[in-house]
């Protein structure tokens, strides 16, 4: 007998005997351990599959009535012996779960650090959050990247490099419908003169943790490498503020096994006053980068400019500040890249060094002159310039400080 663990549970299979069961949908409770099971055989004259149910591997009748069903479509196997190995063998996996492994240093020399899908924005099989107001944006460029990985779009012109491979992608869709995405994707599609792209999509109305089986079993099927959900809140059930919704979530994201791109919401943290991913901050504490969208414009205009702000990383250094203008036409939505620091608007969204540097992009600047032009204090802006020297990003210069030389159009952490 062998056992394999698959995306939606386990498969265990007889090769001697041409005959495998697929297990999936397990769930725990006092009643013992209960999944779906699929019985397969590959025997000539027998159907496959031979058997399908609903099944409780912890209950000695279950057993004995599965039995009595095999042994009347198969009466030559061993099927007691068989179903004893089967129940026992998902058993001790389930409540195993993943091996411990011994992990020396040693070992880090042969690893590189993680892998993007798209750069800078999607690290390979880890969650990202892009949070942001409504109407600015944020689930047409979700739906740009999806594009973006499935073709491969490598030649793109928006600073995105792209995985050389075409990865599948599943979308989640809490807010919109069928009709509403398909829309988008094919004016996404003529806005930027890009070829057919399919992306598989899904309507949702349960949440996530309550829906995960299904969700699982459709990224095993179609072997998705990015799910997408939109959005963060609706994906919940509960307050967003407690981490007794924050947990299940991300459990049920974890059980994925995939790169996954999540859309939220902001709210204002009420210290610092800046914005954040809505509800607990588990939230972003979880989400190993996550992305803030600022926007100028509103939905129904005839164009928007966005920003994108890296506020968290936990693999790698935060990235530079993106810019992108879109504009809409009846059949197509394009999108060019745009200087977010000649936007005042979205130059705010920056942190004080970042902003810093965009202006000295433009040439040298007195302390004095900065701080004018950024409306902040001319303490404030000592402070960013002392921390950019001690970086080496700028240095003191005869017109006041300058960016160091090689800084300009670097992708340098703030």
């Amino acid at each position: 007998m062998d056992i394999e663990q698959t995306i939606a549970g386990f498969k265990v299979s007889w090769p001697d005997k041409l005959v495998h069961i697929q297990v999936k949908r397990l769930h725990d409770s006092m009643r013992g351990l209960s999944g779906e099971i699929t019985v397969g055989a590959e025997l000539a004259g027998y159907p496959s599959p031979l058997h399908r149910a609903q099944f409780n591997f912890s209950s000695t009748n279950a057993r004995r009535d599965l039995i009595k069903i095999l042994a009347g479509k198969v009466l030559a196997l061993p099927w007691v012996d068989m179903l004893e190995e089967f129940c026992n063998a998902v058993l001790d996996g389930y409540r195993q779960g993943e091996p411990a492994v011994e992990i020396y240093a040693s070992e880090g020399a042969n690893y590189k650090p993680p892998p993007y899908l798209v750069y800078p924005f999607l690290q390979q099989n880890k969650p990202t959050i892009l949070f942001g107001e409504g109407g600015k944006g944020k689930s047409l460029l979700s739906q740009l990247l999806a594009m973006a990985v499935v073709l491969p779009w490598t030649d793109n012109n928006l600073g995105f490099r792209v995985n050389g491979s075409s990865i599948k992608v599943l979308w989640l869709d809490y807010e919109t419908d069928k009709d509403t995405f398909t829309w988008n994707l094919s004016r996404l599609c003529n806005g930027q003169g890009l070829p057919e792209v399919s992306i598989f999509y899904r309507r949702c109305a349960l949440p996530l943790a309550g829906d995960v089986e299904a969700i699982r079993d459709m990224v095993a099927e179609h072997t998705i490498g990015l799910v997408v959900i939109d959005s963060l809140g609706m994906a919940c059930s509960g307050d967003l503020n407690k981490t007794d919704t924050a947990f299940p979530f991300w459990a049920a994201e974890r059980q994925l096994k995939c790169t996954s791109l999540i859309i939220a919401h902001p709210s204002k943290d009420q210290f610092t006053k800046k914005a954040t991913v809505h509800g607990s901050g588990f939230f972003t504490r979880e989400a190993r980068s996550v992305w803030e969208l600022s926007g100028i414009g509103e939905a129904g205009e005839d164009e928007i400019s966005i920003g994108l702000h890296h506020r968290k990383v936990n693999d790698g250094r935060l990235h530079k500040d993106r810019g992108y203008r879109l504009e809409f036409c009846e059949d197509a939505i394009k999108f060019e890249k745009q200087d977010i620091d000649d936007i005042p608007e979205l130059r705010q969204h920056k942190t004080t060094q970042g902003q810093i540097l965009g202006l000295l992009k433009r040439g040298a600047m007195t302390k004095e002159a900065m701080a004018i032009e950024l409306d902040i204090s001319p303490e404030a802006a000592r402070k960013a310039l002392e921390r950019l020297k001690r970086k080496g990003q700028v240095m003191e210069v005869k017109d006041g400080y300058g960016l160091s030389s090689g800084q300009v159009g670097q992708d340098t952490p703030l």
